[in-house]
């Protein structure tokens, strides 16, 4: 990803160090990100209050690639996630 500047610069000054603990925290939250992307048959949502640091360099990713909209969580957009079954 640095590579293609697919990564904001002003994300890596505040690197944290490796830890262990938060590493294998991350690994099962990767899994089910992985799960949860490839079962979807049509649409996934993902809901985030808020774009924060530690969500923010795979956003402005999923942004670059055009894999993302952004939308406000309002009345309309609750009714077009509704799925008829």
């Amino acid at each position: 990803m640095k590579e293609k500047n697919m990564l904001d610069p002003r994300s890596h000054i505040n690197c944290q160090s490796f830890v262990d603990s938060k590493h294998n925290v991350l690994c099962s939250e990767l899994k089910q990100l992985y799960v949860a992307l490839t079962r979807a048959r049509k649409r996934l949502w993902i809901c985030e209050e808020d774009v924060d640091e530690f969500s923010k360099p795979m956003f402005s990713y999923w942004e670059k690639k055009n894999l993302v909209q952004f939308k406000i969580l309002d009345s309309s957009l609750v009714e077009s996630m509704k799925v008829e079954g």
